[in-house]
């Protein structure tokens, strides 16, 4: 678990997917077959639509073909200065009455999260005070019917419009923001409860490569580190360098931090900002690191975007001078450094031993990222097992089920990003192990579930990825998609 948190018992880690399914309801048990959702244009990938006929919203369609649960009318909307409501109804298409908390969909487990890519930022729900968080969910849900789930978060930036959002037991979608006053919302008790801590954290993205030049990168939004037009590091910006140094001690090595920024004013000081904030995550860095590591700040200013600043028929392009925002940090690991600290070969063979099987389905840029999301598949006449588990060891190995990505002409492998918030999950990608209604990390025969990851995109001119999933032995091209 992240955070240190116990783990809850009965509830397991695996749970949103990125790609509609077609499904039977011979393979689901489902009481309604119709996955339509209306249209797709609101989704992750192809995960859930706007509108259709179900009141409007986005529909975020099950991860799993014998799970047959929706997230339906999915709406976010902002509630003051602060903070920002999500609101939709779970319905039960199964032939078994179906709890919320089932799903890890409550107040205790928290199995749902918000994503703005552009920002690099993740949100939790707010917490309480204690162990619980403003999510409420209700009692459980009979065959064929709903109940609304109400989470409330910290507010998105004011250009922040969509947002990315996974729920365990459905596949993410992607949201509109709506803004303060837009109608429909349901009065619920946690829209009037006491607030405490509001969970917001960058994203915190790894890549590697292996070899006698290894080396571990990480890229930071700029957003969640530094105020605007200054280099002094933000409070929330120490737990995302105490999450890198976490991963990196006792390693040494050479060390270059890069700070970059958008083209917003003039070139001269854009390049003397970018150098002052190199210079601060190098400061702040120095002391944590346990291994013997030389230091390097260097700023790029505006003149190595990773987004355009600009739309393509002029104006501004809020987004991509977001992504543009950023620092960079890679290490070049001494040769007596620890092999463990670039992500290492993300194969084995265990769930295609079990019978398993898994083809790519879509990877997808997604405001310098990537949605990287694939199928497995039980062909076999008995239940398989899918042990996967959201959270990494302290040996940081792979667990089954874990989605990453290379790229071969860089020979960079992309970690999925992890969310440093104490939560019940380390990651953005599947958030809950649930395939069916009554056994819990196994995919049933004739089944078809989803895992995704959201990973750090590659350079712009690079156009497919090796997608890997842990235990499966080899890797599987794919094309990247344009979201």
């Amino acid at each position: 678990m992240n955070g240190g948190r116990a783990h809850r018992p009965g509830i397991f880690r695996i749970g949103c997917g990125a790609a509609a399914l077609v499904l039977a309801s011979s393979a689901c048990g489902a009481l309604d077959t119709d996955f339509g959702g209306g249209e797709k244009d609101g989704a992750a990938g192809q995960g859930g639509g706007q509108g259709g006929g179900r009141g409007g919203g986005v529909v975020a369609l099950p991860v799993s073909s014998a799970f047959h649960v929706e997230g339906r009318g999915m709406r976010l909307v902002r509630s003051g200065e602060r903070e920002a409501v999500l609101q939709f109804e779970l319905f039960n298409g199964t032939r078994d009455e179906v709890a919320p908390e089932d799903l890890g969909i409550d107040a205790r487990e928290q199995l749902l999260g918000l994503v703005d890519p552009s920002h690099g930022t993740a949100y939790a729900p707010i917490g309480t005070g204690g162990a619980d968080a403003l999510v409420g969910s209700g009692d459980a849900i009979g065959p064929g019917g709903s109940g609304t789930v109400t989470a409330v978060f910290s507010a998105p930036p004011k250009e922040t419009t969509e947002m990315l959002v996974a729920v365990s037991g459905l596949l993410p979608a992607r949201v509109k923001v709506q803004p303060q006053g837009a109608d429909g919302l349901k009065d619920d008790a946690v829209l009037h409860a006491r607030r405490a801590e509001r969970r917001v954290e960058p994203l915190v993205c790894k890549t590697g490569k292996a070899g006698p030049q290894a080396t571990v990168g990480f890229r930071l939004s700029s957003d969640v580190l530094f105020a605007f037009g200054s280099a002094t590091l933000l409070p929330d910006a120490q737990s995302a360098l105490e999450g890198i140094a976490e991963q990196l001690k006792e390693v040494g090595g050479n060390l270059a931090v890069e700070g970059h920024t958008d083209a917003i004013g003039d070139e001269p000081s854009n390049q003397r900002l970018s150098q002052q904030r190199a210079a601060a995550v190098v400061a702040a860095l120095r002391g944590r690191l346990d291994g013997a590591v030389a230091y390097r700040a260097d700023g790029a200013g505006e003149t190595r975007p990773i987004a355009p600043n600009a739309r393509p028929g002029g104006g501004d392009n809020p987004d991509g001078r977001a992504q543009n925002r950023r620092v960079e940090l890679q290490l070049t690991l001494a040769p007596s450094a620890s092999a463990s600290a670039a992500p290492a070969p993300n194969g084995g063979t265990g769930l295609a031993d079990a019978g398993l099987r898994w083809r790519v389905d879509r990877v997808e840029r997604l405001a310098g990222h990537v949605l990287a999301q694939v199928k497995v598949s039980n062909p076999t006449a008995r239940a398989l097992p899918l042990d996967f588990e959201n959270h990494y060891s302290p040996e940081d190995a792979p667990t089954p089920g874990r989605v990453t990505a290379s790229d071969q002409g860089t020979r960079l492998r992309y970690e999925p990003c992890r969310f440093l918030a104490p939560t019940y999950y380390d990651f953005i990608g599947n958030l809950g192990q649930n395939f069916t209604p009554k056994d819990a990390g196994s995919v049933p025969p004739g089944a078809e579930v989803i895992l995704w990851s959201l990973l750090a995109a590659p350079p712009q001119q690079t156009g497919s990825m090796d997608v890997q999933v842990t235990g499966f032995p080899q890797p599987q091209p794919a094309e990247i998609a344009t979201g």
